[in-house]
């Protein structure tokens, strides 16, 4: 498990950061200021090591069962999934069918000319987005 820490570190990280310019429509918001945090986390192997421990346990995920069959329990919160349409990564196809999952309906807002990384390509559309939700939702009982 020491090879993929390696190659996302070399360079001191900074290969994270032309990937996530890659992944952008607009990479004009990337800039080396706004990425220096990603890079720092991919800095060395060790590093690097927690975020891609994330996507093995992900991966790793997919082949366990559940322990006697047992069902997943179902999202009880209000959802809103904002998805970027020009994604190379994650297509809108894993937006589809979502419902069996949550016990409310899923709200999914589409970004057309939004890459990968939404949250620093379009910031301040992702923001609006997500405050217009949490104020549509009922307020708790005190």
């Amino acid at each position: 498990p020491w090879l993929p820490e390696r190659y996302v570190s070399r360079g001191r990280g900074r290969g994270i950061a032309s990937r996530m310019r890659l992944s952008a429509v607009d990479a004009t918001r990337f800039t080396d200021e706004r990425l220096a945090p990603y890079v720092a986390a991919f800095a060395t192997p060790e590093r690097a090591r927690p975020p891609i421990e994330y996507y093995r346990a992900a991966f790793r995920g997919l082949f366990r069962r559940r322990p006697n069959g047992q069902a997943y329990p179902r999202i009880r919160a209000p959802f809103r999934l904002i998805w970027s349409l020009r994604d190379r990564a994650l297509g809108p196809e894993l937006t589809r069918n979502l419902e069996p999952y949550f016990e409310h309906p899923v709200e999914v807002h589409y970004l057309e000319d939004v890459g990968h990384c939404a949250p620093i390509e379009a910031p301040e559309r992702v923001a609006d987005l997500l405050v217009a939700f949490w104020r549509a939702q009922p307020r708790p009982r005190t």
